[in-house]
Order: C-alpha cells, then sequence, then structure tokens
C-alpha cells in the first residue's frame, strides 16, 4: 500500500568494531619489552663490535661536528652506513663525551625496541588478528633472540626493524586509499574482504605517502644490504600511483628516489672522510661482483634461509607461505602491495647478502657467515609477525602450516648438506651475527659448528604444536577482521582463539627463554671479556683533564682507531708508530700505544698500566 512517504533507506553497514587492547596490556607489554632489553644493556660500557660500533659512532660524529676525519683505516673494512649516525648525530650537540654518547646511543636502541611495539602491533592487526592477540604477538615477538640479541649495542638493527615494520605497515594503508575517496573495488590484500567499506576509502593518504618516502629512502641509507627492499618498495608506490593516476603517488615517489640517492651521497661522502680514501665497502662489493661463484651464494642463501626458519621457530616460513597467494592475488589485479613488496623482498634480502660473504668463504670465512642472521633480521621479523597473524585469523590454518613444517623440513636438510660440503673453508665465529641461535652451544670438541640438530628440533616442535592448536580450533579464528576471520566465516569460538592465543604466547615465553639463556651463557660473558680490552680507557680516565697522546699501532679487534674514538674529546694528537713524541709534549701528558712498542719520547715515560686482555699500554710523560 502506497503510503506517500518515501521508505527509509537501509542505513550502509558499519565496518566492523575494531576494538583496542586496555591501557593496563598495553602497560604490560612495553613493560616487559622494556625491562628485558634494558637488562641485557646494563653492562654495555664500551664498544664490544669495534669495527661495527665505531664505524657508525665515527659517522655520527662526523655528521654533527665534521671532526674525525681520516680516523678509521681501510682495515677498518671500509665505510658503515650513515643513516643510524642520522638518528644518534644529535647526541654530539648534547655532549662531547664519547662514553656519554655511547651509553645514550644503547639507551637509543632500547627506546627503539620499545617502540617496536607499536607498528609490530598495528601492523597485525592489519594482517587479520584481533586486538588482544596483535599485541601479544608483537611483544613475544620483540624479546625474541632475533630482536634481543642486538640490544645494547650502538648498532643500526633495532631501527631497521622498526622502518621494515611500519613500511610494511603503511602500504597496507596505502592500499585501502583512492585518490577523491571514490568508489573502488575492495582492497583484497591479504585473502579476505578489506575492514573499509569500498565506498568509503580515504581521500589521498599524503601521510602514508609522505612517511613511505622517507622511509624508503632512508632504508639503505642504514644499512646498504636493504637497498633492494627499499627500491621494490618504490615500485609498490610507483604502481598505486599510476593505477590511480596519482599526482601525490608519483611526488612521493620521485622524493623517495631522490632521497635514497642522496643516502646514496652521503654514505661515500662519509666513507671518503673517516676512511681517508680507503677502499669502501660499495667499491669493494662491485670489484668482488665478477668473481661471485653461484654454487657459493646458493650455498650460503640456503644457510641463511635455514636461519631465518629455525631462529624464528618457523614463523618466517609460515608468514612467507601466508603471503604467497595474496601476492598472486596482488599481481592479478595488478595492484602490488605488501604482500608482493614482503615476497619478493625476502629472496632478494637472502641473495644479497650470501653473495657479499660468499666471496669470504676461501679468505678468512667463519662459521657463522654460512648461516648469517643480522643480514636478514629485521625483515625476518616481519614475516615471523605475518606467520603469527596468520595463525591467530585464519579460519583453518592447518594445511598452511603443514607445508610450512614440509618447508621446513626441506630446508633444513638441504642446509645440513651446505654445511657439510662447507666446513672445512671456514673457521671462527663472531657470536653477534647468529643471535637468534645463541642458545645453543657453537663450541664442540674445540671446534665451532652450527647447532643445526637443536635448532631444527625446535623450529619443526613449534609448528608441530601449531598444527595441533590449529586442528583443534578448525573453524574459529581469534576475531579479528582479516585473513579468514569472522568477517568471513561467521560466529567466533571464544574458546579457539583462547587456545590460539595462549599458544602464541607459549611461543612468546620460549623464545624470551632462549635469548635469555643465550645472553647469560655466550653473550654476556663475552661481551665482559671484550670491554675488558679496554683497559687503556680506565688508565685514562683515572686521570681527568691530563691531555692524551695517541700512538696508532696496526689495527687490531681494539686498535688505536677505537681508542682515539672512544678518548676523542682528550686526545691532543695522533703520532704513527715508529715516530718519536713531539719535543714540545708537555709533561704530565698521557702517552697510549701498543705495549711492545713504547715511543722514543723527551723524557721518561712512566708506565702507567697495560690492559688485562688487550695490546695497549699506557704511560705518562715526566720531563
Amino acid at each position: 500500500m502506497v503510503t506517500g512517504e518515501r521508505a527509509a533507506a537501509p542505513a550502509p553497514p558499519r565496518p566492523p568494531r575494531r576494538g583496542a587492547p586496555g591501557l593496563l596490556r598495553w602497560g604490560a607489554a612495553l613493560d616487559v619489552v622494556a625491562a628485558t632489553h634494558t637488562a641485557v644493556s646494563l653492562d654495555a660500557v664500551a664498544p664490544v663490535q669495534t669495527k661495527d660500533e665505531i664505524g657508525y659512532l665515527a659517522a655520527a660524529r662526523w655528521l654533527a661536528t665534521g671532526e674525525g676525519a681520516g680516523l678509521l683505516t681501510p682495515d677498518y673494512a671500509g665505510g658503515y652506513a650513515a643513516g643510524w649516525g642520522l638518528l644518534t648525530a644529535p647526541l654530539w650537540w648534547l655532549t662531547s663525551h664519547p662514553p656519554t654518547v655511547y651509553v645514550a646511543s644503547v639507551v637509543l636502541g632500547v627506546l627503539l625496541a620499545v617502540g617496536l611495539v607499536v607498528p609490530a602491533t598495528l601492523l597485525a592487526r592489519r594482517l587479520g588478528a584481533g586486538p588482544r592477540a596483535s599485541l601479544l604477538l608483537a611483544a613475544a615477538l620483540g624479546v625474541a633472540g632475533g630482536r634481543l640479541g642486538y640490544t645494547g649495542y650502538a648498532l643500526p638493527e633495532g631501527l631497521l626493524t622498526v622502518q621494515l615494520t611500519t613500511t610494511a605497515w603503511l602500504l597496507l594503508r596505502l592500499a585501502d586509499s583512492r585518490p577523491g575517496g571514490r568508489p573502488g573495488p575492495p582492497v583484497v590484500p591479504w585473502g579476505a574482504p578489506s575492514a573499509v567499506p569500498s565506498g568509503t576509502r580515504p581521500a589521498v593518504p599524503w601521510g602514508t605517502l609522505a612517511a613511505l618516502a622517507l622511509l624508503l629512502a632512508w632504508l639503505p641509507t642504514t644499512h646498504a644490504r636493504f637497498a633492494p627492499a627499499a627500491a621494490l618498495g618504490l615500485l609498490v608506490v610507483a604502481s598505486w600511483a599510476l593505477v590511480h593516476r596519482s599526482r601525490a603517488g608519483a611526488l612521493a615517489l620521485v622524493a623517495g628516489a631522490a632521497g635514497a640517492a642522496a643516502g646514496w651521497l652521503l654514505n661515500a661522502r662519509v666513507e671518503a672522510e673517516l676512511y681517508g680514501g680507503g677502499v669502501a665497502r660499495t667499491a669493494v662489493a662491485a670489484e668482488q661482483a665478477g668473481a661471485l661463484r653461484p654454487g657459493d651464494v646458493l650455498a650460503l642463501a640456503v644457510g641463511h634461509a635455514w636461519y631465518a626458519a629455525a631462529a624464528w621457530t618457523g614463523l618466517t616460513v609460515l608468514g612467507l607461505l601466508a603471503l604467497l597467494r595474496p601476492a598472486v592475488r596482488e599481481l592479478g589485479a595488478r595492484r602490488p602491495g605488501a604482500a608482493v613488496w614482503l615476497v619478493a623482498a625476502a629472496p632478494a634480502q637472502l641473495l644479497v647478502g650470501a653473495a657479499y660473504l660468499s666471496t669470504r668463504l676461501d679468505d678468512g670465512g667463519r662459521v657463522d657467515q654460512l648461516v648469517y642472521g643480522r643480514y636478514g633480521d629485521p625483515l625476518w621479523f616481519v614475516l615471523a609477525l605475518a606467520g603469527g597473524a596468520a595463525l591467530l585469523s585464519r579460519r583453518s590454518p592447518a594445511r598452511l602450516l603443514v607445508a610450512a613444517l614440509v618447508v621446513t623440513a626441506v630446508l633444513s636438510a638441504a642446509a645440513l648438506v651446505v654445511l657439510r660440503a662447507t666446513r672445512d673453508r671456514v673457521e671462527g665465529f663472531v657470536q653477534l651475527n647468529v643471535p637468534g641461535l645463541e642458545a645453543w652451544a657453537w663450541r664442540v670438541d674445540g671446534q665451532y659448528a652450527v647447532p643445526w640438530a637443536p635448532a631444527t628440533t625446535l623450529a619443526l616442535a613449534v609448528l608441530a604444536g601449531f598444527l595441533l592448536v590449529a586442528r583443534a580450533t578448525a573453524g574459529t579464528g581469534d576475531g579479528g577482521t582479516g585473513v579468514g576471520t569472522a568477517a568471513r566465516t561467521g560466529a567466533v569460538s571464544t574458546a579457539g582463539a583462547a587456545a590460539r592465543t595462549a599458544a602464541v604466547g607459549l611461543v612468546g615465553v620460549l623464545l624470551l627463554g632462549t635469548a635469555l639463556v643465550a645472553e647469560d651463557r655466550t653473550i654476556a660473558p663475552r661481551d665482559l671479556w671484550i670491554q675488558q680490552m679496554f683497559g687503556a680507557r680506565d688508565l685514562v680516565e683515572a686521570h681527568p683533564g691530563v691531555p692524551v697522546l695517541l700512538v696508532e699501532d696496526r689495527p687490531l679487534l681494539l686498535s688505536g682507531n677505537a681508542l682515539q674514538w672512544w678518548l676523542a674529546d682528550r686526545v691532543t694528537r695522533l703520532v704513527r708508530t715508529g715516530e718519536a713524541l713531539p719535543a714540545g709534549t708537555p709533561s704530565g701528558t698521557l702517552v697510549v700505544g701498543p705495549a711492545d712498542l713504547p715511543p722514543a719520547a723527551p723524557g721518561t715515560l712512566t708506565l702507567l698500566g697495560v690492559e688485562p686482555s688487550g695490546s695497549y699500554a699506557v704511560w705518562q710523560l715526566d720531563r
């Protein structure tokens, strides 16, 4: 019957309400991460990885003050990227005391580790996990050995992890954006409908595009090994701008490319200034590219991939497999996004690191380089996060977990073949490069060996445990809005969500436990032993206000390069080995140099002490 009134149009459906963890849960998660990273950083009083840490710290000093030109010798392997220095350079404006700058750099690393929980939680939410589970997953991975092992040093791995995690989250935000707010097809980045209705897409995401341009430009400036990831990210932005004919996207692309070029020029300038014209890492890499042996590159790529799987208990494999179908869909729709970026960046990262280290297999190669994790851990964190989110949010992740088990087992078998074939070509070991595996013994019967068996067993056991939980909770999710959740599957079982979340929590406890075992058994004792080699620093600091004259010796683990940086506010002059002290050197000056090569002096040199574990001594000039 006609009533003369137009029937009210039904209200458009509201997007699923996204809950948020309460302040107490956020506080608890941040407190756990902060307390853990702070605890392992309390003994950080001097550089341990002296080549790396001094390289980055010296770059920051030069950027802030212009001082330190010619400080480091080519034996220090050439330039370390200046991107981390851009963040730490302002510390030199606050103090010129190098020990204080070092401690502040370590504190900054702890703050980055805590801050990582925020973008990691946001990314897990975008990947489909619920609010509580996302926070738990972010905190659990934030205290894994592949994260905790880099804390307590003046190194950029924490910054790289924040950059990559935030980039992945922003690429997902970009996928939900359409210029002008015009209706468009639903975005299906992870195999499930977007939480944003197709007719309500936000307008041009100026903030997202600007942040992406900055992050992608800064990434290779922080570490050149991540240049492929940056280039792939710029291609995704270019695709978005082309599909939507967005001038803003084009501007972001140009800005990102220009920023990356500027970063490359900055790194080249820092290398030239600090290393006095020495051979830079980029030049070395270019020269070695023509001598690459494909078999060695492939062998190391397999070893590095095994580390990514074992150190992160199979979650990286799970994440990569979960991203494959979404990546294919993105390519099929000609809209490459975060899935394509991560799936392409993973093998690129493996090949870049493997290619660089393969040239050292027969020339000072080390056991840790066979399964090197340091070049990839920031990216493996993101893939592990994707794996955890897939477990939490998929309706039935059992098939995915079976595939992850099979891939991990095959990869582990291939790695064992590689390790046996290359074992006689390497010797020595550096702990920092494989922090995710430091809970296991690396020295057996007087020789270093990769702990393949316990690490592989643990990864397979964790995946098998996840599989049991997934089968018991099939058809449920955690209440998220992304991959296979209630947005597509209907009712959500509270018990199933709780079981999966508890499984992630248990793995988090396991990751934390192995990381703390590694810290107590291996990392802390070795760091303490190396820090004791800074005895010359302690002897100098026992005489405040007295000028210091440094005799530079051949570059050693703790060479004059490190001491010159550490005593930068005290050193008045640098004398090369074999030279006599200047005739006008005032009485009372402290002289630091090789214990076995005391310099000729215009007076008497009184020995104040020798480093307990190092090679330097401190004398005082008495005229």
